[in-house]
């Protein structure tokens, strides 16, 4: 795959696809409900798919989008509430962040829509490796 990631956002739930096109996307969310693919699940509604569509919306996203809420509340923690000791660089806090809960919510994130979990991994580390060292220190006693 190429790690391309299209979400489908419903008032349900958000369902995260690795494929190239939008029309690949609905599909596998069809499938997802038992039909085949979309059109079967548009007159499983009773509608067209333009009718179905219209309660969708379907998103492009990167990576590093899909694991934007994770990497959000980790920028947000302290990790010396977590009993971690200072860190010598971002890396290795985000190398911490990724060994711990954070990494293990991507991992699940990944399992539950079928995704290759690498990728976004990858992607959370780049971004919690952005973070101001003295901020990710702030916490310990000096």
């Amino acid at each position: 795959m190429s790690n391309s990631y299209v979400r489908i956002s419903t008032e349900a739930a958000d369902h995260i696809f690795e494929v190239e096109t939008f029309s690949e996307a609905r599909d596998a969310f069809a499938r997802q409900a038992g039909c085949r693919d979309y059109a079967e699940l548009a007159r499983t509604l009773g509608q067209t798919v333009d009718e179905a569509e219209a309660d969708l919306i379907i998103n492009y996203v990167s990576a590093a989008d899909v694991v934007r809420g994770i990497a959000d509340e980790a920028l947000a923690s302290d990790p010396a509430d977590d009993g971690a000791d200072r860190f010598a660089t971002s890396e290795d806090w985000a190398d911490w962040c990724i060994k711990g809960q954070d990494g293990d919510a991507v991992r699940s994130l990944a399992e539950l829509h079928g995704l290759d979990a690498a990728p976004l991994v990858k992607a959370l580390r780049d971004i919690l490796s952005e973070r101001d060292l003295a901020a990710i220190n702030a916490g310990f006693a000096a």
